[in-house]
């Protein structure tokens, strides 16, 4: 990023499975976070988790 901030992204495939059924996929999610050091720990500043219609 242009002012130095870290930006991370994450797909998520999430699945289900009924019980002696098999295993399908139910959603795709992102999550986009924006990390910050603080007195040496990396923390979460901001976190966004969304479906993803176009998977």
């Amino acid at each position: 990023m242009p002012d130095g901030a870290l930006r991370t992204r994450c797909h998520a495939l999430v699945h289900v499975t009924p019980r002696g059924g098999d295993s399908g996929l139910l959603r795709v999610c992102v999550t986009e976070d924006a990390p910050v050091h603080d007195g040496g720990e990396r923390q979460t500043r901001r976190r966004v988790v969304a479906r993803n219609h176009l998977a």
